[in-house]
């Protein structure tokens, strides 16, 4: 997913786009960004690990533990999860806004599906979706028309956390998320404070 950009003209919406090719000699990396090479932590905590300096937080979603790579500012948000070509069942990434927004994120690039959790400040449920792969960008079709057709994921309210995790695993919650009932926990205070 990648988040849209911002103008003079329109609100600062997100076009998520998360899962993108990585470079060949990323792919390696790309296969750690799950818990596989992290050390236990609390929910709720980041830490660089150790093996490519990357800010992860900790989250627990219905017992289970994912470890999310932070975007937390333009450049991070924008590339989000881009030119991956899996990710870790227990991997994903925490986008992170300075203020509360709508947010619609869209399948730009991506090579795998995605779960997305759009959350308030609060990180209560706003939406979920299971987001399908798009057809890639055509030669003859220019990057505004590509961005037309992209399906959009909206928020459904000002959302100040966006999380998004491997494809299927919204399936494997049980109950299920419900907008409005569930809440995630984060230390929304030091993740709102480092947002830019």
């Amino acid at each position: 997913m990648a988040a849209g950009r911002l103008n003079n003209k329109t609100p600062w919406t997100i076009t998520g786009v998360l899962l993108c090719a990585l470079l060949a000699t990323s792919q390696a990396t790309l296969v750690s960004c799950g818990n596989s090479n992290a050390s236990p932590t609390q929910s709720g905590e980041t830490r660089a690990d150790e093996d490519d300096g990357v800010r992860r937080e900790t989250v627990e979603i219905r017992g289970r533990r994912f470890r999310l790579e932070i975007a937390d500012d333009d450049e991070k948000r924008i590339k989000g999860l881009s030119g991956r070509a899996e990710i870790a069942e227990n991997g994903g990434m925490l986008f992170v806004f300075p203020r509360p927004q709508q947010a619609a994120f869209v399948m730009r690039d991506c090579l795998v599906d995605i779960d997305i959790i759009f959350l308030d400040t609060f990180g209560q449920v706003l939406s979920t979706y299971e987001m399908e792969v798009e057809d890639p960008r055509r030669p003859d079709e220019s990057e505004a028309e590509y961005e037309e057709r992209l399906k959009k994921y909206h928020s459904r309210g000002p959302a100040q956390f966006v999380i998004e995790l491997r494809g299927g695993t919204l399936k494997t919650f049980e109950p299920e998320l419900r907008r409005m009932r569930d809440v995630i926990k984060l230390d929304r205070q030091r993740l709102i404070r480092d947002a830019s």
